[in-house]
């Protein structure tokens, strides 16, 4: 019998991105993220991120009591006229995205942002990026860019 060292084992998370973050991800151009959660801070390099997207699950009948199901996802499908079921609430068996974490997290203030770092982040530049975040944040003032969260 092989012992394992848990403490050093690998974990997995979830983490939640945009439909628009998503297929920047596919297209490699994102390469970071930025999060306002402490929380993000325990984790370590080499820890795994299991992607949460706004998802669609239809459901066919294909005849005699069963059925087909057909899971759709935003970033896939920007014409669809569907309520798109949140990510929050996306269980990770229908997650089809990993990230591992590569570099280490360190806790810093929104607006050190380089132009480096905003187009690693899937953005054309700085200006850009703080467009997007202040929509993101449009009903949470405190975490806007021009109050410069951590």
């Amino acid at each position: 019998m092989k012992m394992i060292n848990v403490k050093n084992m690998n974990k997995e998370h979830p983490i939640t991105f945009s439909a628009e973050m998503v297929r920047a991800i596919f297209e490699g151009t994102k390469m970071q993220t930025r999060r306002l959660s402490k929380r993000y801070l325990q984790y370590k390099k080499g820890d795994v991120f299991w992607v949460k997207e706004s998802y669609y699950i239809d459901k066919d009948s294909i005849g005699c009591g069963l059925y087909q199901y057909n899971l759709m996802y935003k970033s896939d499908c920007d014409y669809c006229d569907i309520k798109w079921k949140n990510p929050r609430y996306m269980p990770k068996k229908y997650s089809r995205l990993k990230i591992k974490l590569i570099k280490n997290i360190r806790e810093e203030k929104l607006q050190d942002i380089t132009e480096e770092d905003s187009n690693a982040e899937g953005f054309y530049n700085k200006e850009t990026f703080k467009t997007f975040w202040d929509m993101l944040y449009l009903k949470e003032p405190k975490k806007q860019w021009q109050n410069n969260p951590t």
